[in-house]
């Protein structure tokens, strides 16, 4: 139905920001709830890192201890064989030196490929670029700042104030601006760098597994073509961000110019002041 009669009165639509109320702290807490996680996370991954390093220096250290064991075992093995008397001495003797010559050859070898996962390094994934932790900052920040605005008013459009609607529009266009601005940023400066440290990671991850086996890498593995892979998936999720992310904003710069809607406050206010209700 057109809010607009044809005597030019408007027709007050009370539902728009009744509804419009409730999606708005609905939305507003569950992002509060997920800029805190991020917050949390952005925090604890220092830490985690540090955690890491140290977890893998200490296995890095066991391991040491374990072939340095092994190699002096081997050794002593090898010196009471040669403590028997020439006439002890045959071929079986023969054969278990080769055997502890052959063991020996595999322990040092196995020095070259440790059993242990590469540690998070902040600084080859790119984590610590200023460019990442600046957007990560400001990501924080003004989701923060805007959430709760959009909590207020949420709460104002619940009981039909005026305000809300103005408040509920200036945030929406902010919203819009804040995807615009930080995920273009994230696309153009950070993507770059952020790729190519996920890529010598994961590279080093690939070849360190490989190691271990003892095969190479597959074909067309590489740090370049990592990067190439991880600079479109960045890229295409920060496009997706932008045009998910506008849509409810979107919707909520056209139901709040609706006259309807401002009509719907400003008769709440006159219906309150008469001890009345929608």
């Amino acid at each position: 139905m057109d809010s607009t009669a044809s005597s030019g009165y408007i027709v007050p639509q009370p539902r728009i920001p009744k509804v419009m109320g409730i999606l708005n702290i609905v939305f507003a807490a569950g992002l509060l709830a997920c800029g805190a996680c991020s917050g949390m996370y952005a925090a604890m991954l220092p830490v985690f890192a540090k955690m890491t390093t140290q977890a893998q220096a200490q296995a890095q250290a066991a391991q040491n201890k374990q072939v340095k064991d092994a190699l002096e075992s081997l050794a002593e093995e090898e010196k009471a064989l040669d403590a028997l008397p020439e006439a002890e001495q045959n071929d079986a003797t023969a054969k278990k030196k080769a055997e502890i010559a052959e063991r020996r050859k595999e322990t040092e070898e196995s020095l070259k490929r440790p059993m242990i996962m590469p540690a998070m390094d902040l600084g080859k994934m790119g984590l610590d670029d200023p460019k990442f932790v600046g957007w990560m900052v400001a990501d924080v920040v003004t989701g923060l700042i805007l959430n709760v605005l959009m909590l207020v008013s949420g709460v104002a459009l619940v009981r039909f104030k005026p305000s809300g609607l103005t408040l509920g529009f200036w945030v929406a266009v902010l919203k819009i601006a804040r995807l615009l601005v930080l995920w273009v940023f994230f696309i153009l400066a950070v993507v770059p760098t952020l790729s190519r440290g996920y890529a010598r990671f994961v590279v080093d991850m690939l070849q360190q597994q490989q190691g271990v086996t003892g095969k190479p890498l597959p074909p067309g593995v590489s740090i370049d073509q990592m990067t190439r892979i991880y600079t479109i998936a960045y890229s295409v999720m920060g496009v997706a961000i932008i045009v998910l992310g506008v849509i409810y904003p979107l919707v909520c710069l056209w139901l709040f110019t609706r006259p309807g809607a401002r009509a719907a406050c400003l008769a709440s206010k006159k219906l309150e002041e008469r001890g009345e209700a929608w």
